[in-house]
């Protein structure tokens, strides 16, 4: 595999031979800071009406709620902004996001857009998943879950079911799949969101998910933190400190996924990471930026989608702040920005574009290619027939679905041991104590806020086991004298964890080795070779059961949604095997 090389020199290494970045071509990142002092009182009446409609396409802007607002429709009619967010969180239902997916639709329509929008959102599966409880939509399992499932042909179904109820709601453009792999460095509920530790598995999981988003005309938009890992290797480190090895493999590491998917026409568009954000100056931001679009994906590996720039989540002391960075990226050949939440800024944003493009430091002919990408994906996900249809059948497409989460959640549960459950044959007289954390519900709702998200579990035990006792643990308080008290009566444990090995919750792994020692201490106490049963449940990253359990039966669920808790519940009473497979090490 060829190698790529960004030095001091302005020089790669790429797939057509050397190709040397003169530094004319760094200064096109400085005429924006002289330009922005002009761009105040410029409007699209200070551009031609053709590159103000094509810069419209360029940009993405969120709607965060069931109301459109003033400033939204001044952004769609007056700066023809193609393509928007919606903030699922926001909205009550389906149906409330379906006539404002309508309503934007009719609005771009009328006010003369020539495509309809891109109408996307934010939403993985599992409990990263920022759908709240009154939205109703199946709630599948996690990326990592799906891997579990060892079965390509689920995750298509997966996302063939999933894009038939969002494309049911009107929704085109999905922010899925992840492409970046775990790693030891991966924080738990962001290990949930990836496929696996091989970008192999990845690639390919990645490409049976988006192929199932292709059967209903929805448009995925990968996420990727490909530009990071540029900047790092190729910019901060020497090729001689590094070596040719690492560097190859790291390129393996990155690329593969990405190739996987564009090999096979399946990678629709591409947002580059927000850690892109630390990036000290804005030359160094648009050089990262222009040698990841332009040398890697447009030259290395012949990507001709749209690829996206993150602006909306900027600290507004950053030196790339949220008003520029827009125009820097849009420099560094990236084909879309997602601007700020906040409207004077967004505004600030457009009229530095225009400045741009007034004095020409914004190419026009780089401007029309990649308003050109962004309407022939378009055109793969959208027309005006669908855009504007009447939108009927959500509860029959719901019904429909319940059966493939169910099994694709039983599908996903690993057992980190051959030997039957030790609750398979508990005494009916027995007593179950049930040790589950604190921790937020995975579905914002005030009802959710208050509730304990391993009830599900607690009541699906109770189903084979009458005699439960769930006790709750808190990471602040401890292994307390209740919890002492309940263990004290019984002949088994179930103890979940979940996400413990992140920084956050490491408090966990105290309460853990409390219990342990505790039950040790039980057990020691009790005649002949009685013994308590002993269940540890991972309801997250399964790195939380690494190490020696000892005698304890370990079982891996990976969410803790409804469907995963009652999923593992099936396992750990005996009336169902596990048949998943551990997805990391």
């Amino acid at each position: 595999m060829a190698s790529l090389a960004l030095r001091d020199e302005e020089s790669v290494i790429g797939k057509k031979g050397k190709v040397r970045l003169p530094q004319a071509q760094l200064a096109h990142y400085r005429p924006t800071l002289a330009s922005l002092a002009a761009f105040s009182v410029l409007t699209i009446s200070d551009i031609s009406d053709i590159t103000g409609r094509l810069l419209g396409q360029r940009l993405i802007v969120l709607v965060e709620g069931p109301t459109l607002t003033p400033p939204i429709r001044s952004l769609l009619t007056e700066y023809y902004v193609g393509n928007v967010i919606l903030k699922i969180s926001k909205f009550q239902d389906a149906a409330q996001a379906s006539r404002v997916v309508q309503e934007l639709q009719s609005l771009a329509k009328d006010s003369g857009h020539s495509q309809p929008l891109l109408i996307g959102f934010e939403h993985e599966n599992g409990v990263v998943s920022n759908v709240t409880d009154g939205f109703k939509v199946t709630r599948f399992p996690s990326a990592l879950g799906l891997t579990a499932c060892q079965s390509p042909q689920i995750i298509k179904r997966v996302g063939e079911a999933f894009s038939k109820e969002i494309s049911t709601i009107g929704i085109n453009w999905v922010y899925d799949p992840v492409l970046d792999v775990v790693t030891d460095l991966t924080e738990p509920l962001d290990a949930s969101r990836r496929f696996g530790v091989d970008a192999e598995t990845v690639g390919s999981h990645a490409l049976a998910f988006t192929q199932g988003l292709h059967a209903n005309r929805v448009a995925s938009c990968a996420i990727e933190t490909l530009a990071a890992t540029i900047e790092e290797v190729y910019t901060s480190m020497t090729r001689e400190e590094l070596g040719d090895d690492a560097v190859r493999a790291t390129e393996q590491e990155e690329l593969e996924s990405l190739e996987q998917l564009i090999g096979e026409r399946c990678l629709d568009s591409l947002q580059l990471a927000s850690s892109l954000h630390g990036l000290q100056n804005p030359i160094q931001l648009g050089r990262s930026i222009q040698t990841t679009v332009r040398l890697i994906l447009r030259e290395r590996l012949d990507f001709q989608g749209p690829v996206i720039f993150d602006c909306s989540t900027l600290p507004p002391e950053s030196i790339a702040c949220p008003k520029h960075a827009p125009l820097r990226a849009l420099f560094g050949d990236c084909d879309m920005v997602r601007l700020s939440e906040n409207h004077n800024t967004q505004v600030a944003s457009i009229q530095a574009i225009y400045a741009a493009a007034k004095s020409d430091d914004l190419n026009e002919s780089a401007t029309a290619a990649a308003a050109a990408r962004v309407s022939k994906l378009k055109d793969h996900c959208t027309s005006w027939a669908t855009a504007l249809a009447a939108r009927t059948g959500l509860s029959a497409v719901l019904s429909a679905n319940a059966g493939l989460a169910q099994a694709s959640y039983r599908a996903s549960v690993t057992a980190l041991s051959k030997d039957p459950t030790p609750l398979l044959n508990l005494p009916p007289t027995s007593v179950l104590v049930l040790f589950s954390p604190t921790v937020l519900s995975p579905f914002g709702s005030e009802s959710a806020a208050a509730s304990d998200p391993f009830e599900p579990l607690g009541r699906a035990l109770s189903r084979a086991h009458s005699r439960i006792r769930h006790v709750p643990y808190t990471v602040s308080a401890g292994l307390t004298g209740t919890h002492l008290a309940f263990l004290s009566r019984s002949s088994a444990v179930v103890l979940v964890l979940c996400n413990a090995s992140s920084a956050f919750t490491e408090a966990q792994k105290e309460f853990t080795s409390a219990v342990r020692r505790a039950v040790h201490d039980r057990e020691s106490a009790l005649p002949g070779d009685e013994t308590i049963s002993k269940v540890v449940v991972g309801a997250g990253d399964p790195r939380d059961l690494k190490g020696d359990w000892g005698k304890w039966w370990g079982v891996c669920c990976y969410d803790y949604t409804r469907g995963a808790l009652e999923a593992v519940a099936e396992v750990i009473v005996g009336d169902r095997v596990a048949t998943g497979v551990l997805p990391v090490g």
